[in-house]
């Protein structure tokens, strides 16, 4: 049985720095497995589609891929371009396996979530930061899903150690001109 998986990686655009890695590691996995596992009576190709880091190109590759009978899909690093996908998973019974840390605040039949979510990751973080450097905080990310929702824990996790937000803003994606 051979199955065709869709790989969904921003090969360009703004966030192509971190899923040209991920890319290459999904795309290492599955060429490793066929060779490990020549003999097995189960096979995998895969199809490689960049979504540019833009939630629209992802449903509009994920949607052509399923049309074409792809059912299995790993990417969509950020949180927009997989909540992008959901329509076609659900249209089409696909399956995404979704690599990336994600927000914690979804749970979909259709997505495997591999990635850590904020209380697992920041928790140990932030109890470290309020105990060297203090109980006030200033809060950036993204102008996305995952930013904003990890915000929305950490406010909660410095509450509980009696820290207070001083401050919060949120920048587009590729934003580099900071000042004080």
């Amino acid at each position: 049985m051979n199955i065709c998986i869709g790989l969904l990686f921003s090969l360009t655009g703004i966030t192509s720095l971190t899923e040209i890695g991920q890319y290459q590691a999904a795309a290492y996995a599955l060429e490793k497995f066929q060779k490990d596992y020549s003999k097995s009576n189960i096979s995998f190709t895969y199809e490689v589609r960049d979504i540019r880091s833009d939630p629209i190109e992802s449903y509009r590759q994920a949607l052509d891929m399923a049309r074409s009978g792809i059912k299995v899909f790993v990417g969509c690093y950020t949180s927009a371009c997989r909540k992008a996908i959901l329509p076609v998973l659900e249209q089409y019974d696909c399956f995404l396996i979704y690599p990336a840390l994600y927000e914690g605040q979804e749970i979909h039949p259709n997505v495997f979530y591999v990635g850590e979510i904020p209380n697992q990751q920041i928790a140990s973080l932030l109890k470290f930061t309020v105990e060297q450097f203090g109980k006030k905080v200033y809060l950036i990310g993204n102008d996305y899903v995952y930013p904003r929702y990890t915000n929305q824990q950490v406010r909660e996790m410095l509450y509980e150690l009696d820290g207070t937000v001083i401050g919060e803003k949120y920048v587009p994606l590729g934003h580099k001109e900071f000042s004080m």
